[in-house]
């Protein structure tokens, strides 16, 4: 059980972390204007 809840947090944890960075990275190369939905 102890495995399950450090594996569940280290993957909330690094998906967070890439989750910003991929909102960060978006708002950076998309222009104001884009019609292209950047995933």
């Amino acid at each position: 059980m102890r495995d399950v809840s450090y594996k569940a947090a280290f993957l909330i944890k690094v998906g967070g972390f890439f989750f910003a960075r991929g909102v960060r990275i978006r708002r950076v190369a998309t222009p104001p204007n884009s019609q292209l939905p950047l995933f």
